[in-house]
């Protein structure tokens, strides 16, 4: 039996173990009238802590709607938009469970602080807390009809769930803890029934991803489309697809993206130009609020970036291939819709600050209105352009030949072949 493979993102993957039976429950709760599975109070208590999650009325949110949105959206898409809610859920289940009380109290902690630290974002790492498989059975599983198996060795026991739906095998890489030491959950051992439903072309939310579990300060953006996107989702029909608002929501993902990497090797004042005017409201609010985090960075992009054409530093092949993508920004369609953007950050509260700090701060908000001028970056695309041309000729080439074997190539041949292939293993894409 294929199973879809288990999104990493925020540390849920074992949460996403259970989403492709409990997506399956909350459709038949739709089309069967009237469901009764055993648990239909804790469903009903998951259906408003969805509703709440995602800015719906739990009063008015009924199975039809839940059932439609998540029909809306393939496998890996459900995980995404289903382990913020789960973790919701477990904040009504923990505090009556034993082993949490045990678990709090082995750490010398309150048991409210222990059910924080499992089911809020570790402003630290920016993600959940990893889970075992008793923690999902006993918080979530048992709750929802789903008896867990943890299989090692082949072998494993069941936690069985009362009135059990379906039996859920989770197999896992690692320590048991999950991420924090390096594992990974799986529903199957075997990677031939597993299928990687991420790479499908239905999948949504692919471009939210970044924006998700990296940065606590990016966390509440990401977390923002995603919502809207549900939203969205939610107001679809025949007649509309609202796919104007779809894109919206996709490029303001892949702009902030894009933002978010130009200032690991740029300071704000030259990373804020490279957007180009055309900005969705999204991106323009992200600018203005983010304050980027210091970092030590390779200077020579710095400096490339201010000197003039005459004076700009030797690059190396890995450089260059930075420079093309800080170049080259997400593509934004004609008909969307843009913000003009702001890059002067919101006013701070300086009365706690010496005037000498004062006068600092101020030169820094001053740095960062500052752009370059536009015949500069006119003169940076031609150039890159024209190199970017090169290399997709080469690499055209080099495809021509792909089947040959190097014996049978010309020297030239295979001098093409060689350097595309270098270009390829930097990371370089025609």
């Amino acid at each position: 039996m294929p199973y879809p493979k288990l999104s990493p993102v925020l540390n849920n993957c074992p949460l996403h173990a259970i989403t492709p039976e409990l997506k399956n429950e909350i459709i038949k709760f739709k089309t069967i009238a009237p469901y009764d599975n055993g648990h239909n109070v804790d469903y009903e208590l998951l259906k408003n802590k969805f509703a709440t999650f995602y800015g719906f009325p739990p009063d008015t949110f009924t199975w039809s709607k839940f059932a439609d949105v998540l029909e809306k959206y393939n496998e890996f898409d459900t995980q995404i938009i289903m382990g913020p809610v789960l973790r919701e859920f477990m904040k009504d289940k923990m505090p009556g469970d034993e082993f949490v009380k045990m678990v709090a109290g082995a750490n010398e902690l309150p048991i409210e602080q222990h059910i924080s630290n499992m089911t809020e974002i570790n402003a630290h790492t920016a993600r959940y807390e990893s889970l075992s498989p008793d923690e999902v059975f006993g918080y979530v599983g048992k709750h929802l009809g789903f008896s867990i198996q943890y299989v090692k060795n082949d072998r494993g026991e069941i936690s069985h769930a009362p009135n059990p739906i379906a039996t859920i095998q989770m197999y896992h890489q690692g320590g048991i803890d999950g991420a924090k030491v390096g594992g990974h959950w799986e529903r199957s051992n075997n990677t031939e029934e597993i299928v990687d439903v991420e790479q499908e072309n239905d999948t949504q939310l692919t471009s939210l991803l970044p924006l998700l579990g990296n940065d606590n300060d990016i966390n509440s953006h990401g977390f923002g489309l995603l919502k809207k996107h549900v939203q969205t989702t939610a107001k679809v029909t025949e007649e509309n697809d609202l796919k104007h608002e779809f894109l919206i929501l996709t490029t303001s993902a892949e702009q902030i993206n894009f933002y978010i990497k130009a200032l690991t090797v740029l300071p704000k004042d030259l990373a804020v130009p490279l957007l180009g005017d055309r900005l969705t409201e999204e991106t323009a609010n992200f600018v203005s609020e983010y304050i980027p985090t210091l970092q030590v960075r390779e200077p020579i992009y710095e400096q490339w970036f201010r000197a003039e054409p005459e004076y700009k530093p030797h690059l190396n092949e890995e450089e260059e291939l930075v420079i093309i993508n800080l170049l080259n920004p997400p593509e934004y369609p004609e008909a969307l819709q843009v913000a003009k953007h702001r890059v002067v950050e919101k006013d701070p509260k300086t009365e706690h600050l010496t005037e000498q700090e004062q006068q600092a701060l101020e030169a820094t908000i001053s740095e960062q209105k500052k752009e370059l001028p536009k015949e500069i970056f006119d003169n940076y695309k031609k150039e890159i352009t024209e190199l970017i041309k090169n290399r997709k000729t080469i690499m055209e080439n080099a495809e021509i030949n792909a089947s040959k074997d190097e014996s049978e190539l010309t020297d030239e041949e295979l001098a093409i072949k060689l350097q595309a292939r270098e270009f390829t293993e930097a990371g370089f894409k025609p």
